[in-house]
């Protein structure tokens, strides 16, 4: 069968699930733009979703792949990690070929983000299923005539079977924001980010993106 993309209801919510090559798949939410499940040609599920997730828009969903915008963490005066978690996205691509399938979600400024955050945006989120991998990418727009500052992050729940056994690979040189050890800004100098048993792992890179 050929990659094809269907509207569901997912726990309530409205999405999409995106059927790929040889029995991939994955569904991507329209409340926060967010990936709920991944789910590989073996059969296994690649994220991890919790099970005390709440679906209602009340609060942000607690696992998948969240969309953090414009603020990631609790550094800065806005709500934590931002506020288009818990905001209806409008889907705007779906497209699929031999090998893949493709769905895009984007979301503007409106009354209630400027009054929280006063500026002019447009942000998508672009989701492409493959045999064996997703492709996630986000990208903000400044539609405004003002030039301004923000973080964000594709806070990624992966489900591994062993946490020893996974490792962040990029961030060597950089420094980052380690959470779970008072704040501190760390540099990283390993080749790779390995996150031992028994510890708990909260970064997050420095730094901010102006637009």
């Amino acid at each position: 069968m050929k990659p094809f993309i269907e509207t569901i209801e997912f726990k309530g919510l409205e999405a999409l699930r995106l059927h790929g090559p040889r029995g991939s798949s994955a569904v991507i939410s329209r409340l926060g733009g967010q990936v709920l499940s991944w789910i590989t040609p073996d059969g296994r599920e690649r994220l991890f979703l919790s099970e005390h997730a709440v679906f209602d828009g009340s609060v942000p969903i607690r696992g998948g792949i969240p969309v953090c915008f414009p603020q990631f963490g609790g550094v800065g005066k806005l709500p934590k990690h931002g506020f288009v978690r818990t905001s209806e996205w409008s889907v705007t691509t779906q497209r699929c070929g031999d090998e893949y399938a493709l769905a895009t979600l984007e979301l503007g400024d409106d009354e209630a983000t400027r009054a929280l955050w006063p500026h002019a945006f447009r942000a998508e989120i672009a989701l492409m299923l493959e045999v064996d991998r997703i492709d996630v990418e986000f990208c903000v727009e400044n539609t405004g005539p003002a030039p301004f500052a923000f973080t964000a992050a594709l806070h990624s729940y992966l489900r591994v079977v062993q946490v020893e056994d996974a490792a962040l690979a990029g961030p060597h040189g950089h420094d980052y924001l380690d959470v779970a050890n008072g704040n501190r800004i760390v540099r990283e100098t390993g080749t790779e980010f390995v996150v031992e048993s028994g510890s708990t792992a909260s970064i997050m890179m420095s730094g901010a993106r102006n637009c």
